[in-house]
């Protein structure tokens, strides 16, 4: 069974999704807040990125997942690099 915590934390990363979907502003600001009042950001970030990976791997699988986060890193640290920062 799944802890109150957690599923308070999915309600909220739910609603933050939601909420940039809509382009974000007061609404992301206000879950955010919430966030932080009751469950904590960490929690939030986790069940943001447990989403995100459920949803990952639904469309591309397991493997497509692990290269898109892989392709996601290298671009983001060769443009890093490229701007002179260390990564």
């Amino acid at each position: 069974m799944t802890d109150t915590k957690t599923l308070e934390a999915r309600r909220l990363a739910a609603l933050l999704a939601l909420a940039a979907l809509e382009g974000g502003g007061e609404p992301s600001t206000d879950v955010m807040d919430e966030a932080y009042s009751t469950v904590g950001l960490p929690a939030v970030m986790a069940a943001l990125v447990e989403g995100l990976c459920e949803l990952l791997e639904a469309t591309a699988g397991r493997d497509g997942s692990r290269a898109t986060l892989n392709m996601t890193i290298n671009d983001v640290e060769a443009s890093l690099a490229a701007e002179g920062h260390n990564g």
